[in-house]
């Protein structure tokens, strides 16, 4: 793909707010976040036909019960017209919304961009719905935009996950939280992007516009009339957002003209109930993702408006707990994922990775499969910023995993690191208690490194030592080879003398 137009935006047009990132001049991504909320995604249309946008349209319904307050997640799809009780003209769905992007538009031109027009924009989408994507370009263009773009949300927003934390996973499951549907899309990570493995499907999942729709139809007519009425649904859904925004209760809420109250306790209520739902859905599909993979721990990404619910995310949490990432704008993330993604397409071509970079990502994906060489060659990687970042604690936690795991290498590793106290506290009983077990499973290095220890410390265990080190000799070790040609004697060595520095190591 081939991006010509300069400047250009990534827009995700999300349930709670619209979301806009750009490229600079230094290639660094940007989010446009302006201070009067101008962005936020709600807008009124009032008696009078007059659209005012920004968050404060939730405050609007309350002296002009008969507009509509309209938030970006009706039914593009359907793109059903939209009627009014005072005799106004009907209106769509993608009429007010190219409006709102043009608005995002004619921004952007004046303060970000000092006045260049902007012809390219790259829309962030739920998932892969051609319908979709054709009711969005027909919004672009009636926007002013001439070249449209599309960019998958699961994969942009691991895209930024990707760009925070590293390649550190090589399958990562996405929970798509969106308005009209929860959707899980298996990803399978690359250090050069991203791609789909598969997406789950199922009628059973509910989008988190279901909460409003619970609220309608609950039994306490004291507060809510059950009611059909999409008009009531999107005030409602107004004030959902506006409590999310600290608003104060009671949440006055209008049907067919007349005062309702809305209180906290009815929102916590149907936010559980829809995580009933969704959580019976989100066991099946993370089981799938295990079932494709064969690993059982995939990390969950949670994107989508939902996700800025602090109870749906800490739901999902417990549900999959020290497996889940997620942003406190995870759709402000889907933006900025785009604009990440088509970078090296407008700017630089992708660099080749270099062939320690090759290495590392291969030898990553056996070490995720299980394999314990790998693991200790990851750490060794990491410990010496062979292929990949240089970082001690990460190559004493692949050290870690090889040990626990069996690896004789991998408990060699580890005693070495702690030791020294690389990336750790030092602790010399515990390195010593792991070379010990090496060296009784056959593991020459372990057998030499440990018979220097005991003639460094212990004036007591010479003839230990001296076993170990025979030991070592017998297999041919080098470095034990090398020491007994050294020193140009018998097996054995004075007892307290500094010939051992560390496990592994030998004097020059």
């Amino acid at each position: 793909m081939n991006l010509i137009s300069s400047p250009w935006l990534a827009i995700d047009l999300g349930s709670d707010r619209i979301h806009v990132a750009y490229l600079e001049s230094d290639r660094d991504v940007r989010s446009v976040l302006p201070e009067n909320g101008e962005f936020d995604s709600l807008f009124h249309v009032s008696r009078n036909s007059e659209i005012r946008f920004g968050r404060s349209a939730a405050e609007y319904s309350h002296d002009d019960p008969e507009g509509l307050v309209l938030p970006s997640a009706c039914p593009l799809r359907d793109n059903e017209t939209i009627r009014f009780s005072d005799g106004r003209p009907p209106t769509k769905p993608s009429i007010l919304f190219g409006v709102l992007l043009q608005r995002v538009r004619q921004y952007c031109e004046e303060y970000v961009f000092h006045g260049e027009p902007l012809e390219t924009c790259v829309m962030v989408l739920p998932h892969r719905s051609n319908r979709l994507r054709r009711t969005y370009s027909r919004i672009a263009a009636d926007a002013g935009f001439s070249e449209v773009h599309f960019r998958d949300m699961a994969v942009s927003t691991e895209t930024v996950r990707r760009h925070t934390w590293g390649d550190a996973h090589p399958y990562m499951t996405v929970c798509n939280l969106g308005a009209s549907q929860v959707s899980f899309t298996l990803l399978k990570c690359r250090h050069n992007g991203s791609e789909h493995v598969v997406r789950f499907h199922s009628y059973r999942t509910v989008g988190v516009d279901e909460i409003d729709r619970i609220i309608l139809q609950s039994a306490d007519p004291g507060h809510i009339a059950p009611t059909d009425s999409y008009a009531a649904l999107a005030q409602l859904k107004s004030h959902r957002m506006g409590f999310a925004f600290g608003m104060p209760e009671p949440f006055h809420f209008y049907l067919h003209g007349k005062k309702k109250r809305v209180r906290t306790v009815h929102f916590e209520s149907a936010t559980r109930i829809f995580l009933q739902k969704v959580l019976a859905c989100f066991k099946v599909y993370v089981g799938k993702s295990s079932e494709v993979t064969g690993i059982d721990d995939i990390p969950i990404l949670l994107a989508g408006g939902g996700a800025n619910n602090p109870l749906i995310s800490q739901t999902i949490e417990d549900a999959a707990p020290g497996r889940v990432y997620w942003w406190a704008e995870a759709e402000e993330a889907g933006a900025q994922g785009a604009a990440m993604a088509f970078l090296p397409k407008t700017r630089t071509p992708t660099p080749t990775p270099t062939e320690a970079e090759e290495r590392f990502h291969q030898r990553y994906e056996n070490a995720m499969a299980g394999d314990h060489s790998a693991q200790c060659d990851l750490a060794q990687m990491f410990e010496t910023g062979n292929g990949t970042v240089f970082s001690l604690e990460e190559a004493f936690d692949w050290y870690r995993l090889a040990a626990l795991n069996g690896s004789l290498s991998g408990k060699f590793g580890l005693a070495r690191f702690l030791f020294h106290g690389l990336g750790i506290p030092r602790d010399v009983d515990a390195s010593v208690q792991l070379l010990r077990e090496a060296a009784e499973a056959g593991y020459a290095p372990s057998q030499f490194s440990l018979a220097m220890f005991l003639f460094q410390n212990d004036p007591t265990a010479g003839a230990e030592a001296d076993a170990w080190l025979r030991c070592a000799v017998e297999q041919r070790y080098a470095e034990a080879l090398t020491y007994v040609e050294r020193r140009s004697s018998p097996v054995s060595v004075e007892p307290g003398s500094s010939n051992w520095q560390a496990p592994g190591e030998v004097d020059d």
